[in-house]
């Protein structure tokens, strides 16, 4: 049997699916569209908590080709330490914050990470299952990331948030009251003019009081994906130092 892997990285030549189909030789045309039609190209990630869903994808892949009289291995294979088996974390908002999280409203793409993420935990909440589904894997799994990052930095004493409601807010007033920045990063982030230039005042704002900022790396071309030094080289030198920039933690992809 054959088990398909799609780079996602551009550094290690990789490139949209649509280009592989593009590309496809005539005579295993059929054959590539199949697969894609049951959803079986597993994305190659190399962050360890993706590539650990990517690991797992794929022996199960192979399993199932080993045991092919059964239709799903389920939990069959697993990798003890993948993000994916933990438990959601409990949202807790420590004393004296209202919110969770802050987005700028000029950092284009921000809030359509934080609707994404309200929506995973309305539709799942504190009984998500241990193992994902293959469909949704990758999305699930980049959020757990992000908020195992966002509940793992408790500040004294912690009051329980409503249910798991992830609260936010986009208001600069109220900025100090959340405990996370998000920060959403593909090709427009720091080269909007004006709003790239409001969304680095507000950086810098929440850097010298110490707010803990959260970076979200779109490496989807279709939505202004870039690789990650590309992003870096776009960033204004006040943002980009180390230690106390915007980059002293390693961004979600």
């Amino acid at each position: 049997g054959l088990v398909f892997v799609l780079e996602t990285n551009p550094m290690h030549n990789g490139v949209p699916l649509e280009v592989h189909q593009q590309d496809c030789p005539s005579d295993l045309r059929n054959m590539f569209e199949a697969v894609l039609a049951r959803n079986e190209i597993i994305p190659w990630h190399r962050i360890q908590p993706f590539q650990d869903v990517s690991l797992r994808l794929i022996g199960e892949q192979i399993l199932k080709t080993i045991h092919s009289e059964r239709k799903s291995v389920g939990d069959a294979i697993f990798i003890p330490r993948e993000v994916t088996r933990k438990p959601m974390p409990n949202l807790t908002l420590s004393h004296g914050y209202e919110y969770h999280v802050y987005i700028c409203t000029q950092n284009e793409g921000a809030a359509e990470v934080l609707e994404g993420l309200q929506q995973l935990l309305a539709d799942v909440g504190p009984k998500r299952k241990s193992s994902m589904d293959q469909t949704i894997c990758v999305s699930k799994l980049e959020s757990t990331v992000f908020l195992e990052r966002i509940s793992s930095r408790p500040i004294g004493r912690k009051r329980p948030a409503k249910s798991y409601q992830l609260l936010a807010t986009s208001d600069p007033s109220e900025m100090e009251s959340a405990c996370h920045f998000l920060v959403y990063l593909n090709d427009s982030t720091h080269t909007s003019g004006s709003k790239s230039d409001l969304l680095h005042t507000q950086i810098k704002q929440a850097l010298d009081c110490g707010m803990h900022l959260v970076l979200v790396h779109e490496t989807r071309e279709y939505k202004g994906g870039l690789s990650f030094n590309e992003i870096l080289d776009a960033s204004p030198p006040s943002l980009s130092r180390k230690p106390g920039g915007l980059y002293d933690e390693l961004a979600v992809e």
